[in-house]
C-alpha cells in the first residue's frame, strides 16, 4: 500500500496547463485576426474614400484607388503584419474590382450602394492543429473572408459633360418651346453646374 501521496496532483496539474494553454492560444489567435480585420477596414475605408471623389475619368479614379492601398500597405506596421509574404500570419489582397452591383440583387434602393472597395483578407494563423482534436481548417491555406468598403462613387468629369450636353440635346428637343427656334446651339458653350 502507498502511503507517501506527495506528487499526486502532478498528473493534474500537467492536464490543467497543457488546457490552460491551449484555450489561451486559440483566444490569442482569434483576439489577432479580429484586430487585424478591423486594421483591414480602415485600409478599405481609406481606399474607398478615395475611389469615392470625382476625378477626370473612371480609370483615374481607379488608379488613385489603388495607389492608396499600394500606399497604405507599404506603412511598416501594415506591411509586417498584412504583407503578402509567404508564411505570415495574415495577408490581405486588394480585388481590382469596384463596380459590385451585379454580385446583390438588383433593386432600386441600391442603385448605386455596392460600389467601393473589396479586399481579400486571408487569416492562415486560425489555421492550426488541435492535439486530440484535429485540424480546424485542414488544407493550410487558412481561412478566407471579404472586408469591403462601399461608398459608391462621384461621377467623373467626362461622364458630367456628357450628361450636360444630353441634357443641352434633350431640352432643344421640346415641341413648343423656344429652345427649338434658337437654331444651331452646337458651338454655344456649356458647363456642369452642381447637378452631375
Amino acid at each position: 500500500m502507498v502511503t507517501n501521496n506527495r506528487g499526486g496532483l502532478t498528473l493534474d496539474f500537467i492536464f490543467a496547463l497543457v488546457l490552460v494553454t491551449g484555450l489561451s492560444s486559440v483566444l490569442l489567435a482569434i483576439g489577432l485576426t479580429l484586430a487585424m480585420v478591423e486594421v483591414s477596414q480602415y485600409i478599405a475605408f481609406a481606399t474607398s474614400r478615395v475611389y469615392f471623389g470625382a476625378h477626370v475619368d473612371r480609370e483615374t479614379q481607379e488608379d488613385i484607388a489603388n495607389a492608396k492601398f499600394t500606399k497604405l500597405m507599404e506603412i511598416k506596421a501594415f506591411k509586417t503584419l498584412l504583407g503578402q509574404k509567404s508564411g505570415g500570419w495574415f495577408k490581405l489582397e486588394n480585388v481590382p474590382q469596384r463596380d459590385y452591383r451585379g454580385e446583390y440583387p438588383d433593386t432600386v434602393e441600391a442603385q448605386n450602394t455596392f460600389v467601393g472597395v473589396k479586399l481579400k483578407f486571408t487569416a492562415t494563423m486560425l489555421d492550426f492543429q488541435v492535439p486530440f482534436f484535429g485540424s480546424t481548417g485542414g488544407d493550410g491555406k487558412g481561412f478566407t473572408a471579404f472586408v469591403t468598403s462601399f461608398l459608391g462613387r462621384e461621377p467623373t468629369f467626362q461622364e458630367c459633360m456628357s450628361f450636360m450636353e444630353e441634357r443641352r440635346n434633350r431640352i432643344k428637343s421640346l415641341s413648343g418651346t423656344n429652345w427649338a427656334d434658337l437654331g444651331d446651339t452646337n458651338n454655344w458653350p456649356f458647363f456642369p453646374d452642381n447637378g452631375c
